[in-house]
């Protein structure tokens, strides 16, 4: 390996999956400070190195989305938080009630499948 040279994997990884969030190659390339020609070259399956600036360039781009989505993310009111459960012991107390629900459909629907068994042997053996 070169002086200040690396392997690209992990910068086409982190591209892959910005190109896969919806980023185009031309958005990346603006906003990680490269050429277009460049982010061509890492992509390209006979590349194997970049230069250790063009990771570093790469991976403080993504260190920054990440940091911008975790900010919207915890001041979005999209995003519930504990605080916004009205009444715990109620959801629980409903999903205690579901489970008995399902729990009785589930015995009336055995009762019933081996009552048709049974009704359908009896019919058999009549003939």
């Amino acid at each position: 390996m070169r002086k200040n040279k690396l392997s690209n994997k992990i910068a086409k990884l982190r591209i892959k999956h910005l190109l896969r969030e919806g980023y185009t190659k031309a958005e990346l390339s603006r906003g990680i400070g490269l050429a277009y020609k460049t982010l061509e070259n890492i992509l390209d399956p006979k590349k194997e190195f970049i230069r250790l600036e063009t990771h570093e360039k790469i991976a403080q781009f993504c260190n920054n989305l990440e940091e911008q989505k975790t900010k919207e993310q915890t001041t979005d009111s999209y995003f519930l938080t504990s605080e916004d459960i009205i009444d715990s012991e109620a959801a629980e107390k409903e999903a205690k009630e579901i489970s008995r629900w399902i729990m009785w459909i589930t015995i009336i629907g055995t009762i019933i499948f081996i009552g048709f068994i049974l009704l359908i042997r009896y019919v058999i053996n009549l003939f």
